[in-house]
Parts: structure tokens; sequence; C-alpha cells
């Protein structure tokens, strides 16, 4: 009955399915069988997936010949180019009212591209952290210098910088720690607790910084608001 109505509004259902690649293929088989409700030689429902490569891989399988019928048209988004990037990002940012504050140099795009690969996904992680990065630093202008920054604080909270510390003091000083006993471990951690004080440092300097911002936004929407109470 839903969907006749709509079609009496001259209009369709649209199923949009994100991350369809977790679709096991009985599922994709049912939202098949959900297009066979049509009126007037029409579908009244449209499906529409959108995933990873493995969900064209599970389109490529065995017992899929019948789902393939059905689509209509696919598309393969690659990975962005440098120039794409930038026209993304530029874009992105002039949908919320941006003007050129901060300026994004050519060099920081050029590191963009560099630590992502092009893929939007990790361009917007990206960035977010960046901006916030600009925002809490007070930057007018983001160079590769900042990217770069941001790009190791966002690899340090994955988790390879502890993974490689590990390897290098399993492989490299292996005979040293031998021969003296603890000695290696010891360094180690007193090296990550040093690394860990600085950036508590860094984050409570951060923080200041934004407990700073607020205060003086709350302290503008007071005036603001003394300002709308005189006018009354």
């Amino acid at each position: 009955a839903f969907f006749r109505a709509r079609r009496a509004e001259g209009r369709r259902v649209l199923l949009v399915v994100d991350e369809a690649q977790n679709l096991p293929p009985r599922s994709i088989e049912e939202l098949r069988m959900l297009s066979n409700y049509q009126e007037d030689g029409r579908a009244l429902l449209q499906s529409f997936l959108l995933g990873q490569l493995e969900l064209k891989q599970t389109l490529q399988g065995p017992g899929m010949e019948q789902v393939r019928q059905r689509i209509i048209a696919g598309y393969h988004l690659r990975p962005l180019d440098r120039q794409e990037l930038q026209a993304y990002v530029e874009h992105r940012l002039a949908l919320v009212g941006w003007r050129n504050d901060p300026e994004i140099t050519s060099g920081a795009f050029d590191e963009m591209f560099n630590a992502t690969g092009g893929v939007p996904r990790r361009v917007n992680n990206l960035c977010d952290r960046l901006l916030l990065f600009g925002s809490l630093e007070e930057v007018h202008e983001i160079d590769e210098s900042h990217v770069q920054t941001v790009v190791e604080e966002m690899s340090q909270e994955i988790g390879p910088t502890d993974n490689d510390e590990i390897e290098h003091v399993g492989t490299h000083d292996r005979r040293a720690a031998d021969r003296q006993p603890g000695a290696m471990n010891d360094v180690a951690i007193e090296s990550r607790i040093l690394r860990l004080e600085d950036e508590v440092r860094e984050l409570r300097g951060k923080l200041a910084k934004t407990r700073r911002m607020v205060k003086q936004a709350i302290l503008l929407k007071l005036d603001a608001d003394d300002d709308d109470d005189e006018l009354e």
C-alpha cells in the first residue's frame, strides 16, 4: 500500500544501502526480490547499493546472475588525483562559507595527496583534524608542515609508532639487551614516559586555548543578549 501510494503521487521509493559489501548474498537476493513489486510495468522500489570492492566481488560471484540482470548502472569511485583533491576540498569548504581563511597552500594539498592517496574518506578524516589543528593553533595559513604534523599525530593515535619502536628494540638492540638484562626495557619505558609527558603538556596548552575561545564566545553571546534586552 505504501509503495502504491507513492506511485499515485508520481514518486518512487528509493532504498539506499550503505556498506553493502557486508551484506551476505542471501540478503542481496532478497533486495532483488523486492524489485518484483511493480505496477504498470514499472518497479515500485529501487535499491541503491554503496560499498567497497568486496561488493563488486559478491555481485560477480556464482548465483548472482539474476541480480546482475537487475542492475541498471554501476560505478567504481576511483581515488582522486592531485587536482581533483584540491577542487574537492575547496568545494566542501566553500559550501560552509570558507573565504580562504585559513589559506591552504599548494604544498599542503601535495602533502594531503601523499598522505591519503586521494581516497575521499581519508581526505575527509585528515581535513577534519587539520582544520581542528588550525583552529586550536590559530593558524591562518596551512602549509605542508602543518599537514605533516597532523598526519604524524594521527599515525601515533593508530599505533604504528609503538610497533616500530618494539620492532626496533627487538631486532637492532637485541644483543645489547642480552648484555644488560632489563636495561633496554628501562630505556624504552623512560623514553615512552617522556614522550607522553610532552604530549600531555601539548594537550594542556591546546585545552587552555580552547577554554579561552569558549569563554570569549560566551562573553560575546552575553553582550549580544544584553544589547537585545536594551533594544526591547
